[in-house]
């Protein structure tokens, strides 16, 4: 909370549909007293920063669980062995937000590592939805007000035919 550790959310994954947490594909298997991570996690906020010390981890844990318990999310430090950073995503807009693919490959952690407990792993993600959507969709809706500001500002100073474009009916349809 004092921002000493800065963390990010890996969910996403190049074959599933949007976030869908109840469709995690990355393999998060207990093995004694560890779990073991494989797969790849892309689009992820925060992910490969330099100062980035820990992943938060969605994984498929038991495939005949129903889908709200099949997943467990564990906590991954950044510099654990089979931890990789892909490709840098390169946005368009939105530049301040590192983004990029993580693949797991054998990553072991101990059980201690999962959060929530065991096959709660859409509980914990629904928990942080909850709390980072929002904030998400306060900031799109800034963006949005202040796309709309700076486009009737030209629309009003742009002049076209001796008069402003904002005067041209196909722009006020806009």
């Amino acid at each position: 909370l004092r921002g000493e550790i800065r963390s990010a959310f890996l969910m996403t994954e190049p074959d599933v549909a949007s976030s869908d947490a109840t469709n995690m594909q990355l393999s998060a298997v207990v093995d004694g007293d560890e779990i073991v991570l494989n797969g790849r996690k892309w689009f992820s906020t925060g992910a490969g920063h330099r100062d980035c010390a820990v992943y938060i981890v969605m994984g498929l844990g038991d495939p005949e669980a129903d889908r709200h318990h099949r997943h467990s999310m564990v906590l991954v430090p950044a510099d654990t062995p089979g931890v990789k950073i892909g490709r840098h995503e390169k946005k368009l807009g939105q530049r301040a937000s590192y983004t990029c693919d993580i693949l797991l490959e054998e990553v072991r952690v101990p059980a201690s590592a999962v959060i929530g407990g065991e096959g709660n792993g859409f509980k914990v993600a629904m928990r942080t939805f909850d709390r980072s959507r929002p904030w998400i969709a306060a900031g799109a809706a800034g963006v949005i007000r202040r796309a709309m500001d700076e486009s009737v500002a030209y629309a009003k100073e742009r002049k076209t035919f001796g008069v402003a474009i904002g005067q041209h009916q196909a722009i006020q349809i806009m």
